[in-house]
């Protein structure tokens, strides 16, 4: 589960450690990627997972203009019953207008996962672009989106336009079983993102497990 917005010891949130305390009320693992110091803690995005976390890294992204520093968790998950790695890249690009702090993110995000050749990987975050734009069509020169249709996820309320994505690569390696999205308009001002996936496979013949991987975007 890649998590958007998660404060960690900060004022706001009463000083608990968001990410800890959610990995232990649902009995999993998770890493903590903090972007900016914030009221006395940290704030930045999260990961959860059933499956063991062997090693994580946060990288912060190409930030312009006196924006916010955002940032990108790369986590590498022990899957046992494939003997496998997959990694999976947890983000939350810049809001505003231009696309520009977007797009190279993007090229940022797709020239790390380029080091893993056709190891399979997942990338999933508020991308903060619809499926039309620029930001979409670089990270697609790399990725395959979860779903072939766009999926609204804001306003929450009434949604009319998709910026939250699950992602996927290399594309031989995974089948989509679901992708939806999730009525639940209380916990963020946008509706969270569910895909279930098979890891294939190397000779794409039988699925090796079963993932199923959410964005619960600005948590």
């Amino acid at each position: 589960m890649a998590l958007q917005e998660v404060d960690s010891r900060a004022t706001r949130a009463g000083s608990v450690d968001q990410a800890a305390e959610l990995a232990r009320l649902t009995k999993m693992n998770f890493v903590f990627g903090a972007n900016i110091p914030l009221q006395g803690g940290q704030y930045g995005n999260a990961v959860l997972s059933r499956f063991p976390i062997t090693a994580s890294t946060n990288h912060f992204l190409p930030c312009l203009e006196d924006g916010e520093q955002r940032g990108v968790i790369e986590v590498q998950l022990e899957i046992a019953a494939t003997k496998e790695t997959v990694t999976l890249y947890a983000t939350h690009l810049d809001h505003r207008r231009a696309d520009q702090e977007r797009i190279e993110s993007a090229m940022f995000i797709n020239k790390l996962s380029k080091k893993l050749g056709q190891k399979p990987a997942l990338l999933a975050g508020d991308l903060n672009a619809v499926p039309t734009s620029e930001v979409l069509q670089q990270f697609k020169s790399v990725w395959t989106s979860a779903n072939k249709e766009p999926i609204a996820t804001i306003p929450v309320k009434s949604p009319s336009r998709q910026i939250d994505y699950v992602l996927f690569r290399p594309p031989a390696r995974w089948r989509i079983t679901e992708t939806m999205s999730i009525d639940e308009p209380v916990a963020s001002d946008h509706l969270p993102i569910l895909t279930e996936l098979e890891l294939q496979q190397r000779s794409n013949v039988e699925p090796l497990l079963r993932m199923r991987s959410a964005v619960s975007p600005d948590s």
